[in-house]
């Protein structure tokens, strides 16, 4: 079983957070409440679904305006997992 360090963890824990606050539009909201929830994943996640679902990616995938994340030193890119897909 591979071990995920605390900075795999925290980052995962911060976008999990992120992920709540998120609005249908695929936008981050300052509060908790004013979001429906969604599925975001980090930029490496996102390009490895993009090289085998090239389709669903382009279709699915926005690349979400994050604010600062708490605890990080270097930016993050982050991508929401939109519904409505075309299939």
């Amino acid at each position: 079983m591979e071990k995920f360090g605390g900075e795999t963890v925290n980052l995962a824990s911060r976008l999990g957070d992120l992920a709540l606050s998120v609005d249908d539009a695929g936008v981050v909201r300052a509060d908790a409440g004013d979001g429906v929830g969604a599925v975001v994943v980090e930029a490496v996640v996102a390009t490895g679904f993009a090289k085998t679902h090239v389709t669903l990616a382009h279709d699915c995938l926005r690349k979400l305006e994050l604010p600062p994340i708490k605890g990080k030193t270097r930016s993050v890119e982050a991508f929401v997992l939109m519904s409505g897909a075309k299939n």
